[in-house]
């Protein structure tokens, strides 16, 4: 897949200016209406090459400004989560970019080949501005040519047919409460959340979530899917927003005097998901989407 790309030096000017372009979209009005005036340039030519057989491609939508920069790890640890979107920004603070990418096109990890390993190790904070109102959905198209520009990120797209782990209703039927479409989807767990709903005490927090789509995402995470030998998908049919604790049960291992915890027993995420959720998993096939990376750089300073 070929991505057309604006001039470069509309992404070369130094942070702190990209970044008041960003907090201030009145700003970035005058560099932003040159990148665009380029790309078209670049379309032009793009177009002109299908004379001799290359296919013209229809250009992803851009930002107005956008900023890339890197981000250390604090030494107390890090947890990144979904991108916060408004109608006229995206931001995603400190994530590796393999989320990111994967976060673009809407992939789960193991859908995803190609990255070098410090794709998954280094982390940037990613904040961008539209002139208007955009959907979300145009936002991650947006993200994916901020992708191709700035990390000159190259993928090829192909669908393959395999074996998957299908979601479906366990008997007696999925044990879901409907979530108000005001209440905003948790993004973790806390003591208080285990207590209400009746964990046990030697439970260990498994996942929180309010839709089928966060489910299948928390059983295609790296070591779920490695334990579970094949991905997840969704047939339950459920489109709702739902409260979705999940906890696992366990023993601790009374032998262990190091630091820490051990446990002898730790109950399956799959059986959790079932005796909580009503959900189980079934064996079947289907074709899915694949994106494997041709070509990929750290991007240069903002």
């Amino acid at each position: 897949m070929f991505y057309a790309d604006s001039s470069p030096w509309v992404y070369s000017r130094a942070s702190e200016v990209v970044e008041k372009m960003v907090q201030d979209v009145a700003v970035a009005k005058t560099p932003i209406r040159a990148a665009k005036f380029l790309g078209l340039a670049s379309i032009v030519c793009l177009w002109a090459g299908s004379a001799w057989g290359q296919q013209a491609t229809t250009p992803l939508p851009a930002f107005d400004a956008a900023s890339v920069r890197p981000f250390v790890l604090p030494a107390g640890g890090w947890a990144w989560g979904k991108p916060n979107v408004s109608p006229q920004s995206l931001r995603m603070p400190g994530a590796p970019l393999r989320y990111i990418i994967l976060t673009a096109y809407g992939l789960d990890d193991f859908q995803l080949t190609g990255l070098p390993d410090w794709a998954a190790h280094e982390f940037f904070t990613i904040s961008a501005v539209t002139d208007a109102p955009t959907p979300p959905d145009q936002m991650l198209l947006m993200l994916r040519r901020m992708l191709a520009e700035r990390f000159q990120l190259q993928v090829e797209e192909s669908e393959k047919d395999q074996p998957v782990w299908a979601i479906v209703a366990a008997p007696g039927g999925p044990k879901l409460k409907p979530r108000a479409d005001d209440e905003k989807c948790p993004r973790g767990i806390s003591g208080d959340d285990m207590k209400a709903a009746g964990a046990p005490p030697n439970s260990s927090s498994g996942f929180n979530g309010c839709t089928m789509a966060d489910l299948v995402k928390a059983f295609n995470r790296p070591g779920t899917a490695t334990e579970l030998g094949r991905p997840v998908i969704d047939n339950t049919g459920l489109t709702g927003r739902y409260h979705m604790l999940v906890w696992t049960e366990t023993d601790p291992d009374e032998t262990y005097a190091g630091p820490g915890r051990r446990y002898s027993y730790v109950e399956p995420f799959r059986e959790a998901v079932e005796k909580e959720l009503g959900l189980k998993l079934v064996e079947d096939r289907k074709k899915l989407r694949h994106i494997n990376v041709v070509r990929v750089a750290r991007p240069d300073p903002n």
